[in-house]
């Protein structure tokens, strides 16, 4: 049966992105479809560390750069526009979610350089970040770093969070408030998009969606529409991508993030059942939306790293177990994440010659609700939407299922000790 549905606004992505623009409109007493293929959240919205940034992170970057060089100057935008989604999605955690996000933890920023510490201190201090400081016994509070070459550890407020709890609770909110769920039977990148009279259309095999606006939520899959549309700057884009490993223990009860050279961007995020790591400084680009390729030598490097960085992981009593998958972002040449600049890494963007078609990419779990919330603004101020759509047409329906997490699938690799301490990663299936 070949359903013909009229709204307001289609939401083309069922992650984070997509999910918050379909909730924020439908508050708002916007008639909204939100269409994805399969189960909801399948993508980057799941495949991060699970960790909430307060914009420490990019403060802590700050500090490392030059003051008034233009990467710094990013960063400051970045460590803003982060503290203002945390605090709507621990607000909205507390209100819907209240087990999604770990308050009781915390992120330890991991030094061996006295002048780099102070350095950070001073920038995280200026954000009224205020963080804690520790100089000495630091395996007392995180064991695994019995033997570290870090001394010195600044304690802030960012969290590990369970991505998949929020998207369920922003779906059934978003439900609850008037969102029409679509199962597409094709990949969003075959949906055929059309402009029929004042309205655009959204049309597969089931169903034709007429909206006066559509909104592709679809991350990296952009790759696959940005010739018809035109929404990001030239030159094209790319995809960054780094391999992350999850391991089947909880090695850490707060975030670690070293800030030493040699450590290579070590960061280890504790999540309910578990602990995820990446080696930050390894991102690579890759033009294939498809590509979850992890490095032959991902496991090696982090077994150099973990043994001098934290030996005391050397010591768990219990098998440890760890698989890796990859985490994706847009890789685009200008960095502005400002709505009022058409083009940037972490904002929304639009089709000069389409009135009516926009790109949302947050970039960051973190800043889906910030994105969401200016694209809202910024569509409801441009006149695009000439007619209001009863909201007696629409019937939420079903909500799809969210997707599993690449947290916990069946692992690949076993951490083994040496006698001397050192530790290995060694193939299950070898």
């Amino acid at each position: 049966m070949h359903r013909e549905i009229q709204v307001e606004i289609a939401v083309l992505g069922g992650g984070c992105a997509g999910l918050w623009l379909a909730h924020d409109f439908a508050k708002r007493g916007f008639t909204c479809a939100l269409v994805e293929h399969g189960s909801l959240g399948g993508y980057a919205s799941q495949g991060n560390q699970s960790w909430l940034h307060s914009g420490a992170l990019y403060a802590v970057l700050e500090s490392e750069q030059a003051s008034d060089s233009s990467l710094a100057q990013g960063l400051r935008s970045t460590a803003r526009e982060c503290f203002k989604g945390y605090s709507r999605l621990r607000r909205f955690a507390r209100r819907h979610c209240k087990h999604a996000i770990d308050s009781r933890s915390g992120c330890m920023f991991l030094y061996a350089d006295q002048a780099k510490a102070e350095r950070a201190h001073s920038t995280l201090t200026n954000y009224g970040l205020e963080p804690r400081v520790y100089t000495s016994r630091l395996e007392v509070l995180e064991p695994i770093l019995t033997g570290t070459e870090a001394n010195v550890a600044l304690v802030t407020r960012d969290l590990p969070f369970d991505a998949a709890r929020i998207l369920a609770a922003v779906s059934r909110r978003a439900a609850a408030l008037g969102t029409r769920f679509v199962n597409a039977s094709k990949t969003l990148d075959q949906l055929e998009i059309v402009r029929e009279g004042p309205h655009w259309v959204a049309r597969d095999d089931s169903f034709a969606i007429h909206a006066s606006v559509i909104i592709f939520a679809t991350g990296a899959l952009v790759l696959k529409q940005q010739d018809s549309w035109h929404f990001l700057a030239a030159p094209k884009p790319t995809i960054q991508k780094c391999a992350v490993a999850a391991f089947n223990s909880r090695l850490c009860t707060r975030l670690l993030a070293f800030r030493i050279r040699e450590a290579q961007g070590l960061n280890m995020v504790p999540f309910r059942s578990g602990t995820t790591m990446n080696l930050g400084d390894r991102d690579v680009e890759t033009s294939d939306v498809l590509d979850r390729r992890v490095p032959d030598t991902f496991f090696d490097g982090l077994s150099d790293v973990l043994s001098l960085y934290a030996p005391g992981i050397s010591r768990w009593r219990v098998p440890v177990r760890a698989h890796a998958y990859i985490c994706q972002k847009v890789g685009n040449e200008l960095s502005s994440s400002r709505p009022s600049i058409r083009y940037g890494k972490r904002h929304f963007f639009w089709s000069e010659s389409q009135p009516g078609l926009y790109y949302a990419y947050p970039g960051k779990f973190t800043l889906s609700a910030n994105c969401s919330s200016a694209l809202v603004r910024h569509i409801q101020n441009s006149g695009v939407l000439t007619k209001r759509t009863s909201r007696t047409q629409i019937v939420p329906g079903r909500i799809p299922s969210i997707c599993g997490s690449p947290y916990h699938i069946d692992p690949t690799h076993r951490l083994v000790a040496s006698k001397g301490g050192e530790v290995r990663f060694v193939s299950r299936y070898a």
